[in-house]
């Protein structure tokens, strides 16, 4: 079963310790990516859910002014917010993404990440395969427009004010796959990470089957 992008959202704080948008999902077998970026290194995430449920961290990277985290939560609800809270008030904006067609139990591969405080340019090269969905995401501590210069489809992007942005992309899987990007000022960060498609063995957990049955009810 092919991993298919159902939607895309996003937000920012101007300035704040929190963002709150809706996010609407369908389909089954779904997964949730949340990448939230921030202008201060010495703040982090302390907690995402969505209608409620906590999201699990997938990476966190840390620059010398700025930081960039990237979650998921399985089988989201169908509607929601999205709840982003940082220790601190900071500019800070955060991108969301949700697909079909991903594994229940063993959702992700390898994730790759990189911070630098200096440079234009950036990639990372993940070890993916056939029918997986490559995600990533890019934050620079600058609002000026982030350009793919690989082989993505962006994903969403989002800026919390003049010195922050952050952007996310998919790219379908191969044996190697590169997530490239430009810019035109600010240092930055990325993490990209492996979907892994339903029908790579493994059973349904029972309570996202229960969510499921959940769901069939409620509409």
């Amino acid at each position: 079963m092919a991993i298919v992008h159902e939607n895309s959202s996003s937000a920012n704080t101007g300035y704040g310790s929190s963002i709150t948008w809706a996010h609407t999902t369908s389909g089954s077998d779904k997964i949730l990516v949340v990448c939230a970026g921030g202008r201060d290194a010495g703040i982090s995430v302390s907690s995402i859910t969505h209608d409620g449920t906590n999201l699990t961290l997938i990476k966190a990277e840390t620059g010398n002014f700025h930081m960039l985290e990237m979650w998921y939560l399985v089988n989201p609800s169908i509607t929601g917010n999205i709840v982003v809270n940082f220790s601190s008030s900071m500019q800070a904006a955060a991108v969301a993404n949700s697909y079909t067609g991903v594994h229940q139990t063993t959702s992700l591969g390898t994730v790759i990440s990189l911070n630098s405080g200096s440079g234009l340019t950036s990639t990372l090269n993940l070890s993916s395969a056939t029918d997986e969905m490559c995600v990533d995401t890019l934050f620079t501590r600058d609002s000026g427009a982030h350009t793919i210069t690989g082989g993505q489809t962006l994903r969403g992007s989002d800026t919390g004010g003049s010195t922050t942005r952050i952007s996310a992309s998919e790219e379908v899987g191969a044996a190697s796959v590169d997530m490239s990007w430009s810019w035109s000022s600010g240092q930055h960060s990325q993490i990209a990470v492996p979907l892994k498609p339903v029908g790579g063995g493994g059973s349904t957990p029972i309570p996202v089957l229960r969510r499921r049955i959940e769901a069939r009810k409620a509409t």
